[in-house]
């Protein structure tokens, strides 16, 4: 996200190109990033929860786009905001087994290539198809006989592109035999394999794990059906129909809460969110993160708009910390992605001193529309109005000033919302449109921030980059 002032945009672009400056309040710059970590040092001498209105309600323009505020305010029911200070923890690996075991009792971990199946492992999708398709009544009483054939025909394409896998696999796949996943991280091969019960693959998984400056740790679990919590077993996984059914998110938290106590992280990890995500069609996703003295880290997406700005190639990104448990239609566990474990090493201030609230207001205002130059209207788009539906004061993991391998965890409001671009006709756009002609966009189903602040001195926060 670029930063602007009203100044001389030459001094400007050089004031972006040297310091990568964040905007705090009033508008100053905060060039000198050791004044904005100061501010994180100021302990708020006052317990008591923090004051801030229920609802805000208002309008800026901006040119040709509109930024509607029409915002729930949520705010953590606490006494302190602490700031604390927190380092990489690459995984504990017999949480990792345990993982592994639960989808798998009792399976044979062995270290192998994910982008090479064998012949017998891809047969195993398509008897998975085939019977989806056999099935299809009884899966999917609801259906029209459109939609039925509209199904059948999107799972024949399928099967056509895995029988082509099929007939270019190899009979067998080099393989070795591992005790624990840890063990995987010490081969010179790529930190992936599969659990086999009885010679059957049922679970394959990926272990993204280094130590260089580009900090990555991501554990993906794909398992070869869903995982029924009730009898424990692994069932055919359940595919998202066409047009979606309704999934309850209530139930879907449920169910990913139940399998993360049972995989025993319910003491790291409390749930976030629940929702759709665009890439996940086949349905929602539970997202599990940290808390710190009951503020939970706020889940948070780049919006649709905010991922159009630069993004800096020498920046070292940390991903944030979280487990996501992807849950289908019939509310099975189907996925797990485990990503950038970290642990606590001390608290920097137990109690951090935050802006006002009117303070964040006049923050919200005065640097929303500096996200216009980042935001060019799409083609045929008449007028965008920004929707802000709700802000949430919570926690996020940024860069510790002068640190390469530390990270402080500071209070942050988060302005969440959607889109709703305006065309013509239906014929100008790729969106379906309401009756005014109005497409309305929200890519992340709730979890998309246009604008994240430090609710320390108002600080504008990119996401992408951390800082």
């Amino acid at each position: 996200m670029k930063r602007f002032l009203v100044i001389s945009l030459s001094v400007l672009f050089i004031l972006i190109a040297i310091c990568g400056c964040e905007i705090s309040p009033n508008s100053d710059f905060i060039v000198n990033k050791k004044k904005s970590y100061d501010n994180l040092l100021i302990s708020n001498p006052d317990e008591g929860i923090y004051s801030a209105p229920k609802k805000w309600v208002e309008k800026i323009e901006s040119k040709n786009v509109l930024y509607q505020i029409d915002a729930d305010i949520i705010v953590p029911e606490v006494n302190k905001f602490p700031v604390t200070q927190v380092i990489p923890q690459y995984f504990d690996f017999k949480l990792v087994d345990g993982i592994f075991e639960a989808f798998c009792p009792s399976g044979e971990i062995r270290a192998e290539r994910l982008d090479v199946a064998t012949k017998a492992q891809i047969q195993q999708e398509l008897n998975a198809i085939i019977k989806s398709i056999e099935n299809v009544d009884i899966n999917y009483p609801e259906f029209s006989e459109d939609d039925k054939a509209d199904y059948i025909q999107s799972r024949q394409v399928d099967l056509e592109e895995t029988q082509a896998r099929y007939n270019a696999a190899p009979d067998s796949i080099d393989s070795t035999v591992v005790e624990s996943s840890s063990d995987i991280t010490s081969l010179d091969v790529p930190h992936s394999g599969r659990v086999y019960v009885n010679n059957k693959a049922l679970l394959a998984f990926s272990l993204d794990y280094a130590k260089e400056n580009d900090r990555t740790a991501i554990l993906t679990v794909y398992p070869a059906g869903s995982l029924n919590l009730k009898n424990m077993g692994l069932e055919e996984t359940c595919f998202m129909p066409i047009p979606k059914v309704e999934m309850s998110k209530e139930k879907v938290g449920d169910v990913a809460t139940q399998f993360i106590e049972l995989i025993g992280l319910t003491n790291d990890y409390i749930l976030n969110k629940v929702y759709s995500d665009l890439a996940f069609y086949d349905g929602m996703v539970a997202v599990f993160t940290k808390e710190y003295n009951g503020v939970s880290i706020n889940f948070a997406l780049p919006n649709i708009t905010a991922n159009k700005a630069q993004e800096d190639p020498y920046a070292q990104y940390w991903r944030s910390e979280q487990i996501c448990v992807f849950v289908d239609p019939n509310y099975n566990i189907c996925r797990l992605i485990w990503q950038s474990p970290s642990v606590a090493t001390k608290t920097i201030n137990e109690n951090v001193k935050l802006l006002p609230f009117e303070t964040i207001q006049d923050m919200v205002q005065t640097n929303i529309s500096y996200l216009q130059p980042d935001m060019p209207l799409w083609k045929n788009v008449r007028h965008r109005t920004i929707v802000i539906n709700r802000m949430e004061l919570g926690m996020m993991r940024i860069n510790k000033l002068d640190a390469t391998d530390e990270y402080i965890v500071i209070p942050v409001w988060d302005c969440y919302g959607y889109i709703i671009d305006q065309y013509d006709s239906q014929s100008d756009s790729e969106f379906v449109l309401n009756k005014d002609n109005n497409a309305v966009i929200d890519e992340y189903d709730g979890v998309g921030t246009f604008l994240t602040l430090s609710a320390v001195d108002g600080s504008i926060i990119d996401r992408k980059l951390g800082y």
